[in-house]
């Protein structure tokens, strides 16, 4: 495991494992000392560390990087990351992003809706769609909570997702005897 820390001043820093580059510091080298993440010394405004990867918002674009075996970088690929990489289809309007700490989906408020991407198999399912599938771009709007469904924020647990809409709680959790319900 891992920790980023953000200065007041938006500048990124991580250490721990680095096996997959989570750090973002352009190797895989473990780091015992706060070590700062490549191009990431201002405008950080919000980071979220899952499991062997982050993604961060700078100056209002995402950025993910480190372990992306099931898409959840959200940058079109399956290809870990060293550094930060821009995730291209969602660069406007992101109000916050959250990621899984144990291998979940990534997930971004964005212009009022959610966009989740990554994990999503049989037992997960987690991305709240109806479906089993792997999204490795950020640009798939979730049919429940198209951009404009008054999402405010999101949190992520390890087998349920929880959104406020319009000031009220709406959640999906993981059912491994059945398919994904969505409340």
């Amino acid at each position: 495991s891992f920790s980023c820390v953000l200065s007041t001043g938006g500048a990124l820093s991580c250490l721990g494992n680095n096996a997959s580059g989570g750090l973002g510091d352009g190797t895989t080298t473990n780091r015992t000392a706060l070590t700062s993440v490549t191009s990431m010394s201002s405008g950080v405004h919000d980071v979220q560390a899952g499991s062997g990867w982050t993604s961060a918002l700078k100056n209002g674009a995402l950025y993910s990087w480190g372990n992306n075996g099931q898409g959840q970088l959200g940058d079109g690929t399956y290809t870990n990351r060293l550094t930060p990489t821009a995730v291209p289809g969602i660069s406007a309007g992101i109000q916050s992003i959250f990621g899984g700490s144990s291998g979940g989906p990534t997930c971004a408020v964005v212009a009022g809706g959610i966009r989740c991407w990554g994990v999503n198999g049989n037992l997960t399912q987690l991305l709240g769609d109806g479906t089993t599938v792997y999204y490795s771009t950020s640009a798939v709007q979730n049919q429940n909570f198209p951009d404009g469904s008054g999402v405010t924020g999101i949190a992520q647990g390890n087998s349920h997702v929880c959104a406020v809409v319009s000031g009220s709680a709406k959640c999906w959790v993981r059912n491994p005897c059945s398919s994904a319900v969505t409340r």
